[in-house]
């Protein structure tokens, strides 16, 4: 048994980046770049006025009064401006080569053609300079960078259709049992609902990841393995829940052994979650969750999260971590890891009620994890933990 720490650490060497593939930029959203991007183009491409007003000419910026020679708005070519001249201009219209600042209309009274300003204009007013936001050739986006809207909007605004992402793995679940059933099925004497395969899609589609299939599958180790090597050949990662620990009808770690993957570790030193198994076949990352739906849960976002987000480019793939003050004591056995899921507070953090590893009724109002190590027995309300931040 290894822990958390070392599982992670093995994680993270084993699990690489999905190599980079070309990609429109309006499917590139939440991606990471797998090339640096330099820009193309100056950004403003022209200079560009930022207010509506008027165009000055700049050799007549010591002066009030201007004779109007014309109008610009946004999307017109420019003219040319004479000394004493003025031009009616809007947002984002070209600025005409020789004006030197732009005064907006509220500081201007305008007859028969004939402008007049309340104050002086300063030179460079309102004036968007071409290459003021970036030149051309400069980097604009480094290698690793998320595409947010706001990078998906720069790129366009420079003419850039397509980016190098590393792409986002599909993913496919496999859930194992004999007692389950779906929703709204008549539950016979010794059977429950399925619940996992619906945690699992859900926490995929909120982290914007494909889902390949998501299936369940009896106890049985022939219909197990070929299940698995057929979504093997469709999905990027695949991740089991339930027939994981050491039951007599929990065959999954001998279905994927057979079945050619290398396990690299089974059973982290923590709760919940404690049979939790990692391995890989051709590149892929395989995961086995204890069936538990909390356990199924904590597994998920401490350590499929993390290899997702590598496999997509984040350099910093794992939950976000912040030191919060403990707003309740808790208490521990020492030897494994506790993950508590929690509710961030004001004024810090609060474990929440029913712990158990089959408990979802208080995790559905968690929004963090209390991460306890293997050494810690006690931890005073007052005292800063350490809280895993929960996606959102």
């Amino acid at each position: 048994m290894i822990s958390v720490e070392e599982a992670k650490a093995l994680i993270a060497k084993h699990v690489s980046r999905n190599k980079g593939v070309l990609t429109g930029l309006a499917d590139a959203a939440g991606c990471v770049l797998a090339k640096a991007v330099f820009a193309p183009v100056d950004l403003p491409l022209f200079n560009q006025s930022a207010m509506d007003g008027y165009a000055l000419h700049e050799e007549s910026l010591d002066k009030k009064n201007f004779r109007i020679a014309g109008e610009l708005k946004a999307g017109d070519e420019t003219i040319q401006l004479e000394k004493g001249e003025a031009a009616r201009i809007y947002t984002g219209a070209a600025v005409p080569e020789k004006a030197g600042a732009v005064v907006m209309q509220e500081k201007t009274t305008v007859s028969n053609s004939l402008l007049e300003l309340d104050e002086l204009a300063a030179a460079g007013n309102f004036i968007r300079y071409k290459g003021s936001q970036v030149k051309k050739g400069e980097l604009a986006l480094c290698e690793g960078a998320m595409l947010t809207p706001a990078a998906i909007g720069f790129l366009a605004s420079m003419g850039i259709a397509e980016v190098l992402i590393h792409p986002k793995p599909v993913v496919s679940v496999i859930v194992t049992g004999n007692e389950l059933l779906p929703p709204a099925s008549v539950l016979s004497p010794g059977k429950i609902y399925e619940s996992n395969s619906f945690t699992l899609r859900a926490l995929l589609q909120q982290i914007n990841i494909p889902v390949y299939k998501t299936l369940h599958v009896k106890d049985d180790p022939a219909v197990l393995r070929d299940v698995f090597m057929n979504y093997c050949n469709e999905s990027d990662v695949i991740i089991f829940t339930g027939g994981i620990s050491v039951g007599e009808y929990d065959f999954v770690k001998a279905v994927l052994e057979q079945s050619g993957v290398q396990t690299i570790f089974h059973n982290v030193a923590q709760k919940p979650g404690k049979p939790l198994y990692f391995g890989m076949l051709d590149n892929k990352p395989v995961f086995a969750l204890p069936g538990n739906p909390a356990s199924t849960l904590v597994c998920f976002y401490e350590y499929v999260y993390m290899a997702i987000r590598l496999m997509q480019g984040f350099e910093n793939p794992g939950l976000l971590v912040e030191k919060k003050k403990l707003l309740k004591s808790l208490k521990k056995s020492k030897g494994k890891a506790f993950f508590i899921h929690a509710k961030k507070m004001e004024e810090g953090i609060m474990p929440l009620g029913k712990q158990g590893s089959d408990m979802l009724h208080t995790f559905a109002s968690a929004d963090a994890l209390i991460f306890l190590d293997e050494a810690c027995e006690f931890k005073t309300e007052g005292e800063e933990v350490e809280v895993h931040l929960l996606p959102n």
